[in-house]
């Protein structure tokens, strides 16, 4: 049996899909061992949204946004750097 890891200890956040999507997201998250959440957290590692207008995808941004503005300005000047 193969086990794919690729997604070992991440956390996802599915917004703005209906039932039977989110379903499905969840289906392939936790296939590679990753984990769906129902609520914006810190721990969030991706938010997937089918609509930017999301309600948990705007709450993310608004209690989260600021901290994953940092992280990618960081990720930006290191591979412009290089």
């Amino acid at each position: 049996m193969l086990v794919c890891l690729a997604m070992d200890g991440v956390e996802v956040l599915a917004s703005g899909f209906e039932t039977d999507e989110e379903a499905e997201i969840e289906k392939l998250v936790t296939s590679m061992w990753g984990a769906l959440q129902t609520k914006t957290s810190a721990d969030v590692s991706f938010v997937i949204a089918k609509n930017i207008l999301a309600a948990k995808y705007r709450e993310f941004l608004q209690t989260h946004g600021r901290r994953f503005r940092s992280i990618l300005q960081k990720m930006v000047g290191d591979i412009l750097q290089n």
